[in-house]
């Protein structure tokens, strides 16, 4: 069977502001094949968010409607290319009386990109609850918008510009991001938090809103591990990409309302990063909790 990444899409790609409805609308090629389109106009190199968020609604698309999403973890194994569309295969692992496993794999040219472990859970009808963490930041309607905020700081302007042109996101900073403090030439630590939210509506589905959270927990992650080294994102010496990505979902949140991503780039070495997030919604309810590991190579060696 010829590979189906190598089909002339059916739709042209996205533009650079496409919605996550457009990200997400998948063509089911068969019972365990579906077919993302790419994203053009941003990068050559496809976005490892919208590769996972894709991932999880092929995943979703072939268990049971009363599972619900509680984890995905993910290996991104090559550069997507964003000239063509990425076939996701899933394999229905296991389907069990409380829990259902797929894994996906998302391949272009034949070669596989991308794999995720997913699995789903059918609630249960009453729980132990508790969190032991506290969101304590002030609420997004107070804080400024961004571009009005650092209109006086060029640099730091130019980014958040470029990320609300290209990204579906809305942004609101309880304290300076890392890239803002570099660019104001002042001091960083490991650690971030930014109010986020869909720029459009999302569907309403768990699904669909699961997908969501994926996409936007991949955007300023592995940046904040970047801090203490005065680096950036934009470093022409610096070589950067997700090597893995986990998430993991405690209770119900709908994208399309501010939530605060609360991020951690707690360990740096040998290339590599490790970064942690804790994700609240308005109410202060723990609702996701996110680790990545991340290449940060430095391309201009001491000699």
């Amino acid at each position: 069977m010829p590979d189906p990444s190598l089909r002339p899409q059916t739709r042209p790609t996205f533009t650079a502001k496409a919605s996550l409805g457009e990200i997400f609308a998948l063509n089911r090629l068969d019972d365990s094949l579906f077919q993302g389109r790419s994203r053009g106009g941003v990068s050559t190199r496809t976005f490892g968010g919208e590769v996972l968020g894709q991932a999880i609604i092929a995943a979703g698309s072939t268990v049971p409607e009363d599972r619900e999403l509680h984890s995905a973890q993910a290996y991104y194994l090559l550069p997507g290319d964003t000239a063509l569309p990425v076939t996701y295969h899933v394999a229905r692992d296991r389907d069990g009386g409380s829990f259902t496993t797929r894994t996906v794999t998302a391949s272009q040219r034949d070669r596989p990109i991308f794999t995720a472990t997913t699995s789903f859970q059918r609630p249960p009808a009453a729980a132990m609850t508790h969190q032991s963490r506290v969101m304590d930041a002030p609420d997004p309607d107070l804080l400024p918008d961004p571009l009005q905020e650092y209109a006086d700081v060029p640099d730091a302007l130019a980014w958040v510009r470029f990320t609300l042109d290209h990204q579906p996101v809305d942004l609101r900073f309880p304290e300076p991001p890392t890239r803002v403090l570099l660019a104001k030439g002042e001091p960083a630590g490991p650690r971030q938090r930014a109010w986020l939210r869909g720029h459009k509506p999302i569907r309403s589905d768990r699904l669909t809103q699961a997908a969501a959270l994926a996409y936007f927990s991949d955007l300023l992650l592995l940046s904040s591990a970047l801090g203490p080294h005065g680096r950036t994102l934009s470093d022409n010496a610096l070589q950067f990409a997700t090597i893995n990505h986990s998430i993991w979902y405690h209770a119900p949140l709908d994208p399309s309302d501010w939530f605060l991503y609360d991020m951690e780039g707690y360990w740096t070495g040998n290339d590599r990063a490790m970064c942690h997030g804790l994700v609240f919604d308005r109410q202060g309810t723990l609702c996701a909790s996110t680790m990545q590991e991340g290449l940060l190579r430095n391309t201009h060696r001491p000699s």
